[in-house]
Protein backbone atom coordinates (compact mmCIF):
# COMPACT_ATOMS: atom_id res chain seq x y z
CA UNK A 1 0.00 0.00 0.00
CA UNK A 2 2.89 2.39 0.53
CA UNK A 3 3.75 2.31 -3.19
CA UNK A 4 0.26 3.40 -4.13
CA UNK A 5 0.88 6.79 -2.55
CA UNK A 6 3.64 7.41 -5.09
CA UNK A 7 1.31 6.78 -8.04
CA UNK A 8 0.52 9.54 -10.52
CA UNK A 9 -2.80 11.34 -10.05
CA UNK A 10 -6.04 10.37 -11.77
CA UNK A 11 -5.97 11.33 -15.45
CA UNK A 12 -9.36 10.07 -16.52
CA UNK A 13 -11.38 6.92 -16.23
CA UNK A 14 -12.90 5.29 -19.31
CA UNK A 15 -15.78 3.77 -17.32
CA UNK A 16 -17.51 6.62 -15.53
CA UNK A 17 -20.21 5.74 -13.03
CA UNK A 18 -19.05 2.18 -12.40
CA UNK A 19 -18.00 3.02 -8.85
CA UNK A 20 -21.57 4.07 -8.06
CA UNK A 21 -23.69 1.62 -10.05
CA UNK A 22 -22.01 -1.67 -9.21
CA UNK A 23 -22.08 -1.33 -5.40
CA UNK A 24 -25.82 -0.67 -5.56
CA UNK A 25 -26.31 -3.71 -7.80
CA UNK A 26 -24.07 -5.95 -5.69
CA UNK A 27 -25.80 -4.79 -2.50
CA UNK A 28 -29.21 -5.65 -3.95
CA UNK A 29 -27.94 -9.08 -5.00
CA UNK A 30 -26.53 -9.61 -1.50
CA UNK A 31 -29.84 -8.66 0.13
CA UNK A 32 -31.72 -10.98 -2.23
CA UNK A 33 -29.31 -13.80 -1.45
CA UNK A 34 -29.81 -13.19 2.25
CA UNK A 35 -33.57 -13.28 1.85
CA UNK A 36 -33.46 -16.45 -0.29
CA UNK A 37 -31.30 -18.20 2.31
CA UNK A 38 -33.81 -17.32 5.07
CA UNK A 39 -31.64 -14.78 6.87
CA UNK A 40 -33.21 -12.23 9.18
CA UNK A 41 -33.69 -8.62 8.09
CA UNK A 42 -30.45 -7.65 9.81
CA UNK A 43 -28.56 -10.57 8.29
CA UNK A 44 -29.79 -9.72 4.78
CA UNK A 45 -28.85 -6.06 5.32
CA UNK A 46 -25.35 -6.93 6.53
CA UNK A 47 -24.82 -9.33 3.62
CA UNK A 48 -25.94 -6.61 1.21
CA UNK A 49 -23.59 -4.11 2.83
CA UNK A 50 -20.68 -6.53 2.64
CA UNK A 51 -21.40 -7.32 -1.02
CA UNK A 52 -21.61 -3.61 -1.84
CA UNK A 53 -18.42 -2.82 0.06
CA UNK A 54 -16.31 -5.69 -1.23
CA UNK A 55 -15.25 -3.78 -4.33
CA UNK A 56 -13.59 -0.86 -2.62
CA UNK A 57 -12.02 -3.05 0.04
CA UNK A 58 -10.15 -5.45 -2.19
CA UNK A 59 -10.05 -3.75 -5.61
CA UNK A 60 -6.85 -1.71 -5.10
CA UNK A 61 -4.87 -4.75 -3.93
CA UNK A 62 -6.23 -7.01 -6.67
CA UNK A 63 -5.56 -4.44 -9.40
CA UNK A 64 -2.06 -3.88 -8.09
CA UNK A 65 -1.30 -7.62 -8.14
CA UNK A 66 -3.09 -8.57 -11.36
CA UNK A 67 -2.28 -5.50 -13.44
CA UNK A 68 1.08 -4.11 -12.31
CA UNK A 69 1.26 -1.81 -15.35
CA UNK A 70 -2.14 -0.23 -14.59
CA UNK A 71 -2.31 3.31 -13.26
CA UNK A 72 -3.08 2.97 -9.51
CA UNK A 73 -4.39 6.51 -9.47
CA UNK A 74 -7.50 5.33 -11.27
CA UNK A 75 -8.53 2.31 -9.23
CA UNK A 76 -7.55 3.77 -5.86
CA UNK A 77 -9.37 7.03 -6.57
CA UNK A 78 -12.42 5.19 -7.90
CA UNK A 79 -12.64 2.87 -4.91
CA UNK A 80 -11.83 5.26 -2.06
CA UNK A 81 -12.81 8.58 -3.56
CA UNK A 82 -16.05 7.64 -5.32
CA UNK A 83 -17.46 4.34 -4.10
CA UNK A 84 -16.94 4.74 -0.36
CA UNK A 85 -18.37 8.28 -0.06
CA UNK A 86 -21.41 7.30 -2.18
CA UNK A 87 -21.97 3.99 -0.41
CA UNK A 88 -22.13 5.39 3.11
CA UNK A 89 -24.89 8.04 2.81
CA UNK A 90 -26.83 6.54 -0.13
CA UNK A 91 -26.01 2.87 -0.62
CA UNK A 92 -26.43 1.55 2.91
CA UNK A 93 -29.84 3.19 3.52
CA UNK A 94 -30.95 1.84 0.15
CA UNK A 95 -29.81 -1.67 1.10
CA UNK A 96 -31.66 -1.32 4.39
CA UNK A 97 -34.87 -0.56 2.49
CA UNK A 98 -34.17 -3.51 0.16
CA UNK A 99 -33.80 -5.73 3.22
CA UNK A 100 -37.02 -4.49 4.86
CA UNK A 101 -39.22 -4.73 1.76
CA UNK A 102 -39.54 -8.55 1.41
CA UNK A 103 -40.38 -8.87 5.11
CA UNK A 104 -43.33 -6.48 4.81
CA UNK A 105 -41.81 -3.75 6.96
CA UNK A 106 -43.00 -0.31 5.78
CA UNK A 107 -40.29 2.04 4.46
CA UNK A 108 -38.93 4.69 6.77
CA UNK A 109 -39.77 8.28 6.17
Amino acid sequence: MAGIGLAPPLRGCPRKGVGIRFPVLHGAVGVAAGYLTSMSVGGAFVLGGVCASAGFIHAPAVCRAALPEANPGIHVTASLGVTLPCNLPFGLPLHCQYALWPFGVPPAG
